[in-house]
């Protein structure tokens, strides 16, 4: 005999039960996965963002408001521009601008907006001025 005939005599005859089921399992994963992404990209609307903007004064720090911008949207916004300004009789009297890199479609992002003065009691506002769309 030759050194492959060897070789192919070593090799057990029939192939186990339990790496038919994970190949099974694996090709039913894969299938499920492609299935999902498909279905998703053709039936995904067309429509913009939609971010709202949720906002607290930080528990422990009065310089700080913590906000959370949610994407209600149908699509991802990028680079999304947040400013906050602090009202001192009805005029601006200081600004905080912060970025939030990516808010996928359906998620909510966090962040922080800084100030030097003590804000509480004071008139805030918090609007989302701009975003990309990547």
């Amino acid at each position: 005999m030759s050194d492959g005939q060897d070789k192919q005599d070593d090799l057990p005859d029939e192939t186990p039960v339990v790496e038919w089921a994970l190949a099974g399992i694996s090709a039913l994963l894969f299938a499920s996965g492609f299935v999902y992404l498909v279905a998703h990209g053709v039936t995904s609307g067309d429509g913009p963002a939609d971010l709202r903007i949720v906002h607290t004064l930080a528990p422990k720090d009065p310089h700080r408001v913590d906000f959370t911008i949610v994407n209600m949207g149908q699509k991802t916004a990028a680079q999304v521009q947040v400013k906050g300004q602090v009202l001192e009789n009805g005029a601006v009297a200081e600004e905080s601008r912060a970025v939030i890199d990516y808010a996928p479609e359906g998620s909510s992002e966090q962040g922080s907006l800084m100030f030097h003065r003590d804000i509480r009691g004071l008139e805030f506002r918090i609007v989302a001025e701009g975003f990309n769309e990547p």
